[in-house]
């Protein structure tokens, strides 16, 4: 999984692709990102601190909906946005199930289109943080209190799932994913935070056993690419999730020192994650051959912050020459340089001051270390 320019530091949030070339990303800071080429390269569409976004969907490559503190619209691609329904402020999310029907939720409600996003009517009082649809007439938001609402007529009417679908009471839901009307996951906030049902929301457990383990520990998006494969990003020290049995078992990998926002895979091979720092990961393999997992020991890199050198130590069982890469923010290489032993001495006495990101390659090109380094 390598990283891609996103020419910004924003805190970014949300992600779609409503075709395998076109993608937008949009964030905090009121930036709307657009990619022609499979999320090769990103250009900012938008741009307005005055506005702050957490969610986008686009129903085909013209038409779509950034919101947040407000809504925009556009029809052409991303060229030009209008603001439209000034009412419907404080907005978390945006979905649609098929090109005409499609759902927003706020803090504080829950509205419902049937004309693709033209006109939007009010269906529940309720605070909602995230919603899920397995299909056009069965779905569930997250409401306050961790409870769970369900329909089962296309969102006319809502009713009560469990009154509290989080074991122990001991995270806040901030995502939920289900592959089937009757199975589906949530992910939160602090230990237990990752769990699941099998029977339309009635019962809900933990993910693991014992519910304390740091999987899952501030999780953030879950997206399933087909009903056995399915990804969660999370703050914790394993910071990507993946099954491959339909969430059964979850193995763990961590990519960088970031917070991860959102993961969205446009098929089952294509997938990106997008960060809290402007950061954008893309795997062409599910996955599978992303980051190399080593032990925290076989790799040191360090001080960090630092002022002037960084050293890396490596183990003596990795293959030579490896690979060190360093990076401004804006995606610039500033060293590209072979390594050839186990312990090596980078000097950044002539850097500024600031946030670089590094990669630490393989003998066979493979990243095996990727982070932020500091410099002081």
């Amino acid at each position: 999984m390598g990283s891609k320019t996103s020419g910004t530091t924003d805190f970014l949030t949300g992600i779609h692709f409503p075709s395998a070339n076109v993608g937008f990303i949009v964030g905090i800071g009121g930036t709307i990102l657009k990619t022609t080429d499979v999320g090769e390269t990103w250009n900012t569409v938008y741009s307005n601190t005055n506005a702050s976004f957490k969610s986008v969907y686009f129903i085909n490559e013209s038409v779509g909906f950034a919101v947040g503190n407000n809504m925009l619209k556009t029809i052409d691609g991303g060229n030009s946005w209008e603001l439209i329904q000034p009412f419907i402020t404080d907005i978390n999310k945006i979905t649609f199930i098929t090109n005409q029907m499609g759902f927003l939720i706020t803090s504080t409600s829950l509205y419902k289109t049937v004309d693709g996003g033209n006109n939007w009517a009010l269906k529940s009082s309720m605070p909602c943080m995230s919603i899920s649809f397995p299909s056009t007439n069965v779905g569930y938001v997250h409401g306050d209190n961790n409870s769970i609402f369900k329909t089962t007529d296309g969102g006319e009417t809502w009713t009560l799932s469990t009154p509290n679908a989080n074991p122990g009471n001991i995270s806040i839901v901030s995502t939920m994913f289900f592959t089937a009307e009757d199975k589906g996951f949530f992910g939160g906030y602090y230990y237990g935070a990752f769990t699941k049902t099998l029977d339309g929301g009635a019962v809900w457990n933990c993910i693991n056993t014992d519910c304390q383990s740091d999987i899952g520990v501030g999780i953030r998006s879950i997206y399933f690419s087909s009903a056995t494969i399915g990804y969660a990003v999370c703050q914790s020290q394993n910071n990507i999730l993946k099954t491959v049995d339909g969430g059964e078992t979850w193995t763990s990998q961590n990519i960088a020192e970031a917070t991860l926002n959102d993961v969205f895979f446009s098929d089952e091979n294509i997938g990106f994650i997008v960060g809290s720092s402007g950061e954008i990961f893309k795997t062409e393999n599910g996955g599978n051959l992303g980051v190399i997992a080593t032990s925290p020991d076989t790799i040191a890199i360090y001080p960090n912050p630092t002022a002037d050198q960084l050293r890396i130590d490596v183990d003596s069982n990795l293959m030579f020459p490896l690979h060190f890469e360093l990076n401004n923010i804006l995606g610039e290489n500033l060293i590209d340089e072979s390594l050839f032993s186990n312990s090596n001495t980078i000097e950044l006495s002539n850097f500024s001051k600031g946030v670089y990101v590094y990669q630490l390659l393989n003998a066979n090109d493979e990243i095996i270390k990727i982070g932020k380094i500091i410099k002081e």
